[in-house]
């Protein structure tokens, strides 16, 4: 009865001692995207299983763009205007 009790508590310590990580990880991907648009792309970031492109230099302002990276096609573009103040105080 007591190597089962001293094998339980070893196997227990080796547990809370064990410092790998528990998650799988993915493999990475890679590849290339041409996109045809008339601004610079000043920021890349991850947004989910998304790639978000934030652009300056287009006519109506900066642009959201928001790209599948594996077909690489753009799901949606968001303008983001300049905020036009009235000068109205309310």
């Amino acid at each position: 009865m007591v190597p089962v009790i001293l094998i339980g508590i070893a196997l227990v310590a080796y547990k809370i001692t064990d410092l790998h990580p528990k998650s799988n990880p993915r493999v990475p991907t890679y590849g290339s995207v041409t996109l045809d648009f008339p601004e610079t792309v000043n920021q890349v970031l991850a947004c989910g299983d998304k790639l978000c492109l934030m652009t300056v230099g287009h006519t109506d302002g900066r642009r959201l763009m928001i790209v599948d990276p594996e077909t690489g096609r753009l799901s949606s573009v968001l303008t983001l205007k300049d905020r036009v103040d009235s000068g109205d105080i309310n």
